[in-house]
């Protein structure tokens, strides 16, 4: 199939979508300038989010690192509506300060959280064992 579409150039859009995730590229080689989509951080972790959210509903499971990425997104887009209650809870009663972790850089902010993430979900999964 690939072969059909490479060598018949009506066809040859279809190959366009797989091109742009791949290498972002927008438009054909025949054009003199090739346009490319620039690099949008808050869309990327917006994506990475739905992506981590939507396995969990899937599976019903999650990781620290998924936890850890969804909660750090949820502190920095509050208008998301995305929350992790008990690792919400786990970080206050353990003192710390919502609006302070969304602050610091992200090395720091998985260092100190990844121990409550990790205890979280042990506890989590212990329920279900």
């Amino acid at each position: 199939m690939a072969q059909a579409i490479e060598s018949d150039p009506k066809h040859s859009k279809l190959k366009d979508p797989q091109n742009f995730f791949k290498h972002g590229n927008v438009g054909r080689k025949e054009k003199a300038k090739r346009e490319a989509v620039s690099h949008l951080p808050s869309l990327t972790d917006f994506f990475l989010a739905d992506n981590a959210t939507t396995f969990n509903r899937l599976f019903m499971m999650s990781s620290p690192l998924m936890d850890m990425f969804i909660f750090r997104y949820s502190l920095t887009f509050p208008e998301s509506g995305i929350s992790l209650k008990t690792l919400e809870m786990k970080l206050v009663g353990g003192g710390h300060d919502l609006e302070t972790l969304a602050d610091i850089n992200r090395i720091d902010f998985y260092e100190l959280v990844a121990s409550y993430a990790i205890a979280n979900l042990r506890e989590h999964r212990s329920k279900f064992i």
